[in-house]
C-alpha cells in the first residue's frame, strides 16, 4: 500500500450514525489501513451547518440524468492511508457501499509523512 498518498471520501446514511460508524471503522481495520480523519455530520442537532433537524445536502453528480441534490440526516468524511487505487482501499469502500446509501471517493492526493510536534 502506498503510505505517502492519502484518499478522501463521503459517505451518506440513513440509519443510526453510531452503527454505521462502526462499520466504517470495521471496513477499514479488517484491512489494516489506517484513518487519519473520521468526521460524522449529524444535522440531526444543528451541527451539519443548518438548523436542527434540516437534513445535510449533497449534490450528486453520478445520478443518472442531471445531477440531484440529496438529503441525508448524517454524512461520513473520511481521510485514509493509501491511494484510492490501492487494492484493499477498494475493498473496504466495496464493503461501505454495501451499506452506505451515498459513497463519493472525493480524491487521492501525497501526504505528508512528517510528524509534527505541536508544542
Amino acid at each position: 500500500m502506498d503510505a505517502d498518498a492519502k484518499t478522501s471520501m463521503v459517505g451518506a446514511h440513513r440509519g443510526g450514525s453510531m452503527m454505521v460508524v462502526l462499520k466504517v471503522l470495521s471496513a477499514f481495520s479488517s484491512r489494516n489501513i489506517n484513518l487519519t480523519k473520521l468526521e460524522v455530520i449529524n444535522n440531526n442537532d444543528g451541527g451539519g451547518g443548518g438548523a436542527a433537524g434540516t437534513p445535510v445536502m449533497i449534490l450528486d453528480t453520478n445520478a443518472r440524468g442531471a445531477p440531484t441534490l440529496r438529503a441525508f440526516p448524517h454524512v461520513l468524511y473520511v481521510d485514509c492511508e493509501g491511494a484510492s487505487h490501492d487494492p484493499r482501499v477498494l475493498d473496504a469502500i466495496k464493503e461501505i457501499e454495501r451499506f452506505a446509501v451515498f459513497v463519493r471517493v472525493l480524491g487521492c492526493y501525497a501526504a505528508d509523512s512528517n510528524v509534527y510536534d505541536l508544542q
